[in-house]
């Protein structure tokens, strides 16, 4: 086998582990393996007939102005501000999202129980609360949970919501906010107020040769793209001999690490290629995204929205994404386009694809989206079986754990999935930031 010896080697040439290449001190050593062939992970642009699409839904959400200087400097004039309008859809209405601060999209008397009960809960002393359902009951009140969010939760998990824990699903839920729930019930016209408002998404001329979020993955990978190796997937990571073996079209290679190993991969695929091994196999589950990307003609659906999402069962969808509202030069002349997102769990029988496609047909000429059956040209699926991390009772506590193990081992884990955790893509970028730095200032 090929043999090579390297200062760092890092696994996965997503948007983690291409930041922290960048960041990394650039007298050392450094190879970013990756199975696909191009870079990005989730972070790609799709191409397909002219119509262009993300993988998977991206806006860039700056909470962090190191982060937010670092890559508006990096994308510069194609970056642009973005409002991230969105509807909610319940068997009880149409609203604005986030839901929680919008009831007055509701009917009148609806919204003001769900308000009352919200008010209710947030002056009452909390119990022990043992799960995510609980969690959800006692922050926002049985009525708040009966509109939309136990039916889109358990549209979104496909588990048992009383099965998951109760810190790590709240990365999409604003806390408790008795103000601003009750200016949700005033004239959309009268708030000043937005969810992440300060979002932004590339933009580039008509014309450019690429769009969508992949723009971000190119800036970011030009300055190491000598330093990652495409289609070598990782089969063998050896902590007692410091090497990592790859499996390409060539064969087999050895990459071993002087400093260390740093992750991106998802944690149960590490562990389950790891030797020796590093603890007792942790069983992580995860929830798959299935994209649905549907090229149209005829006329465009009439919305502002970014995307909408959808907590009724017979929805196979359960979020629609409008293409040509991030971006108007996605489709060809005359056509347009959008993205429908259904989750699934990764451990269950994979989706067929054709009854799939069928159903989103279906449910979008219900839903007059789309007006009618020849307007579909096309549907092309890209399947992400790691999407969301599930937590749980004790996920948490478990990941942590086995990070400490790895750790001890020179294994540093980063990443939405090699951490095995919710990131936003801005945290993503600033989490390598802070490992690029804390390895840049470490003796070895």
């Amino acid at each position: 086998m090929k043999q090579q010896q390297y200062d760092y080697v890092i696994l996965g040439a997503g948007l983690s582990g291409i930041s922290l290449a960048t960041q990394l001190n650039k007298t050392d050593n450094i190879v970013v393996l990756e199975k696909s062939k191009t870079p990005g992970g989730l972070v790609k642009s799709i191409h397909i007939d002219d119509f262009w699409f993300d993988a998977v839904l991206h806006l860039l959400h700056f909470h962090n102005p190191e982060v937010e200087k670092s890559l508006k400097k990096l994308l510069g004039k194609t970056f642009k501000p973005i409002a991230p309008k969105a509807d909610v859809r319940t068997a009880f209405g149409t609203t604005k999202f986030p839901f929680q601060l919008n009831l007055g999209g509701l009917h009148k008397e609806l919204a003001i129980e769900c308000i009352a009960q919200y008010i209710e809960k947030a002056y009452t002393q909390p119990p022990k609360v043992n799960n995510f359902e609980e969690w959800l009951l006692h922050s926002f009140g049985e009525k708040m949970c009966e509109v939309f969010f136990f039916p889109y939760n358990n549209k979104m998990w496909k588990r048992p919501l009383a099965s998951l824990g109760t810190r790590d699903f709240i990365w999409n839920i604003q806390n408790y906010n008795i103000p601003k729930v009750l200016s949700g019930l005033l004239p959309n016209e009268a708030k000043v107020e937005s969810y992440n408002s300060n979002s932004w998404y590339p933009i580039p001329k008509k014309g450019s040769k690429k769009r969508c979020m992949g723009l971000l993955i190119d800036k970011l990978a030009k300055p190491v793209k000598h330093q990652i190796k495409l289609q070598e997937e990782v089969v063998e990571v050896d902590t007692k001999l410091r090497q990592v073996i790859t499996q390409s079209s060539a064969g087999r290679s050895v990459y071993k690490y002087k400093k260390a190993c740093i992750s991106t991969i998802p944690l149960p695929i590490l562990q389950n290629i790891s030797l020796p091994k590093i603890s007792n196999k942790i069983q992580l589950k995860t929830n798959g995204v299935l994209y649905a990307m549907i090229m149209l003609k005829g006329q465009k659906y009439d919305t502002a929205n970014l995307w909408d999402y959808f907590s009724d069962e017979n929805i196979v969808f359960s979020r629609i994404i409008y293409m040509q509202n991030f971006d108007p030069h996605t489709a060809p002349e005359n056509k347009w386009s959008i993205m429908a997102e259904i989750t699934y769990k990764s451990e269950a029988k994979k989706l067929n694809y054709k009854k799939v496609g069928q159903k989103i047909k279906e449910n979008l000429l219900d839903l007059k989206i789309v007006n009618k059956k020849k307007d579909f040209i096309k549907i092309h699926f890209e399947d992400h079986e790691y999407a969301y991390a599930v937590f749980e009772k004790n996920t948490s506590k478990t990941v942590r754990q086995l990070s400490k193990k790895y750790l001890k081992k020179d294994v540093h884990l980063l990443g939405r999935y090699g951490k095995w955790q919710y990131l936003s893509m801005a945290q993503v970028y600033e989490e390598a930031m802070k490992k690029a730095e804390e390895l840049n200032n470490t003796k070895f």
